[in-house]
């Protein structure tokens, strides 16, 4: 549940921006979000409820520890799927959510990772520079248009902390761009080409970041050869 206080004009034309553009989305990974309410001089939205955010989960981690085991693997591989296939479906939808990070990505009951917080969320090819500063795509920081491509840099971030823990270390190559690297050794070769695609949307120029279609099918692909068959989630039957 999210609130503002009804004297704010502003803030409450947000919640209901936002609640607009979430509702347009139905997808078991992206947060379903039910109406927007008014109690006690608050404006509030209701959502499916929540165990927690990526973020708290991330914290938990140990960058220290031993490489995990395959079990590990197949459920930080699960996550990055659902991360993807709901990014893909915001979209599909024509908008660019803006502030995609671990604490806009909610583990909910039944398990699955789901998007929320569409509240700086932009419907159309343009829009200006909002977000997270630390999430901020190039194009972001120098003033440039951004559209759902900058999603895309803010989704290869995410998919580095959901199967590495940690952000990317980047190199500069004589008489080229930045590129991230993973920590050496970290990754099985069967959880490798996520990790590329990982890498492809963290280009500087976002003409040259793939669809983030195309990473949701490579976070399939790779999670199906590497843990079999997924089951679909009751939220998910629910939605189609």
């Amino acid at each position: 549940m999210l609130a503002t206080e009804l004297g704010s004009g502003a803030a409450h034309a947000r919640l209901a921006r936002e609640v607009r553009l979430a509702r347009s989305v139905r997808h078991a990974n992206v947060c379903p979000v039910f109406d927007l309410e008014q109690a006690d001089g608050l404006a509030f939205v209701t959502m499916e409820l929540a165990r927690g955010s990526l973020a708290d989960e991330l914290a938990e981690r140990d960058a220290s520890a031993p490489p995990p085991p395959r079990d590990v693997w197949a459920a930080r591989l699960a996550d990055a799927e659902g991360v993807c296939l709901g990014v893909a479906a915001i979209h599909e939808m024509g908008i660019a959510h803006r502030d995609l990070k671990a604490h806009n990505v909610l583990r909910m009951a039944d398990g699955r990772l789901a998007i929320a917080d569409f509240g700086i969320a932009h419907a159309g090819d343009e829009g200006t520079a909002q977000g997270t500063p630390i999430c901020l795509p190039p194009e972001v920081i120098f003033g440039l248009p951004t559209d759902r491509r900058s999603d895309l840099w803010q989704l290869g971030l995410l998919l580095y902390e959901i199967l590495l823990g940690e952000r990317p270390t980047w190199r500069m190559p004589p008489g080229g761009a930045p590129a991230p690297v993973a920590p050496a050794g970290s990754v099985p070769s069967d959880v490798a080409p996520l990790v590329e695609a990982a890498s492809s949307c963290l280009r500087l120029r976002p003409e040259d970041r793939p669809t983030s279609a195309a990473i949701a099918r490579v976070a399939r692909r790779v999670r199906r050869a590497a843990t079999g068959p997924r089951p679909m989630p009751a939220a998910a039957r629910a939605v189609k």
